[in-house]
């Protein structure tokens, strides 16, 4: 029990350095902005640690952004992946040695740093051992966070058991990632002038109120220096805050 307990210890402790390692940057990032935030608005220090806690939404926002592009750069790596395991399927390899030549390949385009290479290679070395290849893949699949991959896992672990038409069934899943991400290249070509916009929007208040305190730096001390401007400056910052968030979930398109 005390074994158990120890390693449920070293578990919860490297848990919370895995969540801490992640979370700090954005926070200094947050504190950063709370302080020119503070500067432009209030003036007041007391105001800046009242911003603070609202880094929990930055934090949250910024991991959105982060999994999103994650997601997008292993969707278009495992699309390259499946047409180099179709055409290794087509030359007659087995589903084992499919996957390990679709890693070379896939290697060779994207760098052994790749997150799928490195998954990949993960998996090739469980199947060395004896361990299914589709059992070793759907493994990976099951905690990705990907939504195509599990799919294909799932179609590819019963097409093995069931001996159905595997080189057609990872075809097939090759042009639907395909299309998809296709059909969100469109898009992002399509609102990335938006985009750029929306960018240089969110920017402008802020731009205003230096612009101002550099040419006029007396002509904002009434909103400085009294409650009735307080309150004002407190009601523009909230709705910049949420004219900011509205503007980036209009540009993110899901397909």
């Amino acid at each position: 029990m005390a074994g158990a307990d120890r390693g449920v210890e070293r578990g919860g402790r490297s848990f919370f350095k895995t969540v801490l390692a992640a979370a700090w940057p954005a926070a200094a990032e947050w504190a950063a902005i709370a302080a020119a935030l503070d500067f432009l608005f209030y003036r007041k220090p007391a105001m800046m640690l009242l911003l603070l806690p609202a880094g929990i939404f930055y934090i949250r926002l910024r991991n959105e952004g982060k999994r999103r592009a994650r997601e997008r750069a292993l969707t278009a790596q495992f699309r390259s992946f499946l047409r180099s395991l179709e055409v290794s399927m087509r030359a007659g390899f087995s589903p084992a040695r499919g996957f390990r030549e679709a890693a070379h390949d896939l290697e060779a385009q994207y760098g052994e740093k790749a997150e799928l290479v490195r998954e990949l290679s993960k998996v090739n070395a469980k199947a060395a051992l004896k361990v299914p290849v589709e059992k070793a893949f759907s493994e990976y699949a099951e905690g990705c966070g990907v939504e195509d991959i599990r799919d294909f896992a799932a179609v590819f672990s019963q097409a093995c058991r069931m001996g159905g038409q595997m080189t057609s069934i990872i075809g097939s899943c090759a042009r639907t990632i395909g299309g998809k991400l296709d059909v969100e290249a469109e898009i992002e070509s399509t609102v990335a002038a938006k985009k750029y916009e929306q960018a240089i929007m969110s920017v402008m208040p802020c731009g205003i109120l230096a612009y101002l305190n550099l040419v006029s730096p007396g002509f904002l001390d009434v909103m400085y220096t009294t409650e009735l401007g307080t309150a004002v400056m407190t009601l523009c910052l909230v709705c910049y805050g949420g004219a900011v968030v509205w503007g980036r979930k209009m540009a993110e398109v899901e397909v």
